[in-house]
């Protein structure tokens, strides 16, 4: 190995107290680096009852968390969320394909009177 042609003097070192804000916050448990949410819910029916379970795990200000349910419920709430899910679905699909619709809606095909 090369020897450094500089040469420097050791210096001490000398500790002083500022009353200065550090330039950047270390990490703490309000501000924690990582943090994650994951949710599991199942609903099934067997034609008369509706069971319902859902498991929901978080980790947050480094504390792991989880929180889980089961319960029924009548069969008209089955029917009622399982229409709540598939109109979302379609008004999410048709807000999706508007942008590539709208120039079809506008061309008319030949012989196709304007009315």
């Amino acid at each position: 190995m090369a020897k450094s042609l500089v040469k420097r003097p050791q210096e001490l070192i000398v500790e002083t107290k500022s009353d200065a804000q550090p330039l950047w916050n270390p990490f703490s448990a309000a501000s924690s680096f990582v943090s994650f949410t994951h949710s599991y819910s199942e609903v099934t029916s067997d034609g008369s009852r509706t069971h319902v379970k859902s498991t929901t795990t978080r980790l947050a200000d480094g504390k792991l968390s989880k929180e889980s349910f089961e319960g029924q419920l009548p069969l008209g709430a089955f029917g009622e969320a399982v229409g709540k899910a598939q109109s979302l679905f379609l008004n999410h699909a048709e807000t999706l394909m508007r942008p590539w619709l709208s120039p079809f809606s506008q061309v008319r095909l030949p012989g196709k009177s304007k009315d």
